[in-house]
């Protein structure tokens, strides 16, 4: 169960109108519907930081070798901002390996 005394757990308005109201889960007529608001708020802040994190990685890599991936993933219809999109970081072994399979040299 979630602590409704917790500043993290009020930032949806859901957890805001509980605290408010001194509102525990058990006497809450809204608590599922409150529990799946701040879950959502949830994993859409870890989705926000999977992509920061995706960002970061990707730019860390030499320009020339991104724009090579980047173009390699584009002839497949996918890109760099796709991955990041999905939160997909770059790992020296992927990125080796696939442009490896494809024979593929940057």
């Amino acid at each position: 169960m979630f602590d409704f005394n917790k500043p993290s757990t009020a930032q949806s308005e859901c957890g805001r109108l509980l605290l408010q109201n001194n509102q525990g889960p058990a006497t809450s007529n809204a608590n599922k519907a409150c529990l799946n608001s701040i879950q959502e708020s949830r994993s859409i802040q870890q989705q926000a930081q999977a992509r920061i994190e995706a960002r970061s990685r990707w730019n860390s890599i030499d320009p020339n070798l991104k724009n090579c991936i980047d173009d390699a993933l584009k002839l497949e219809g996918s890109s760099i901002d796709f991955k990041i999109k999905d939160g997909i970081i770059p790992s020296f072994e992927n990125t080796v390996g696939y442009l490896n399979e494809r024979k593929i040299k940057c």
